[in-house]
């Protein structure tokens, strides 16, 4: 049962790839900032808009199989974002900040499965939450390299 699991899982984490692509070629990223908004928002829309993400990522029993390969999810996330920030800072080494979005990813689930709890769904104030965490911990980061 674990392989369909993280077979369903490795279906839907890639989903959110093509999501992130999307928002990126139709937006116009000038910051940091502008593309870790979208960041968030494509976590959001991962989670809220497809109940089988939000079962699978975020359901209290964590499917069996998803579990185990989450770490290497998170990683591989957060490498593809971190390597879309290079063409705002091609002169900048970005290395660390693929571990930073891995990290702010964790915080948006542990946001998100607050929200469940709390109230049986992911609640818009509860993104907004997670935005201002994220762009806070982020922000850091971009802080110390602008100086």
């Amino acid at each position: 049962m674990g392989a369909l699991y993280s077979t369903m899982a490795e279906i839907h984490f890639v989903k959110s790839f093509e999501m992130a692509s999307q928002r990126i070629e139709s937006e116009d990223i000038i910051s940091w900032k502008d593309l870790t908004k979208i960041f968030i928002d494509v976590g959001y829309d991962f989670y809220t808009k497809d109940r089988i993400s939000e079962v699978l990522f975020l359901g209290a029993f964590s499917a069996p199989g998803v579990r185990e390969l989450t770490g290497i999810r998170l990683t591989r996330a957060g490498e593809w974002f971190a390597k879309n920030y290079t063409s705002l800072y091609n002169d900048i080494d970005l290395q660390s900040l693929a571990e930073k979005l891995s990290i702010g990813i964790e915080v948006m689930k542990g946001v998100y499965i607050r929200s469940l709890s709390v109230h049986g769904k992911i609640k818009p104030a509860y993104k907004k939450e997670a935005e201002i965490l994220i762009l806070s911990y982020i922000g850091e980061f971009f802080e110390s390299i602008e100086k």
